[in-house]
């Protein structure tokens, strides 16, 4: 589901500009490949099409619960999303580059004991 998120993480300066490990830079690359999913899937903004929907994330779409959930509020926390908890628990943009996909690395963890 988010094996382009891995590649990124990999080979950030590829994906996000030369030695760009900025979660800035992350957060608008994530941003972008969803509008061009959906300008290019051709389909109407209010779809309700769930495959296709998906199709646009490059997250689970649980992510967002368990980022709030591991730093102890309760979903959905006044509507403050994963970026907003990432970026309060990281002292600078590399740091909360790093802690994203440490977290991200969480959540696949616990799914795949599901």
């Amino acid at each position: 589901m988010h094996e382009l998120l891995i590649a990124v993480r990999r080979r950030p300066g590829l994906y996000l500009g030369a030695e760009n490990d900025s979660f800035t830079a992350l957060c608008g690359f994530m941003t972008g490949y969803q509008v061009g999913y959906w300008a290019g899937a051709k389909v109407p903004a209010n779809t309700t099409d769930a495959a296709t929907a998906a199709g646009a994330c490059l997250l689970p779409e649980e992510f967002h619960r368990f980022v709030t959930e591991y730093y102890g509020h309760d979903y959905p926390c006044g509507g403050r999303g994963w970026q907003h908890f990432v970026r309060e628990h990281s002292g600078d943009d590399q740091a909360a580059f790093r802690l994203f996909f440490e977290l991200l690395e969480k959540y696949d963890a616990l799914q795949q004991h599901k």
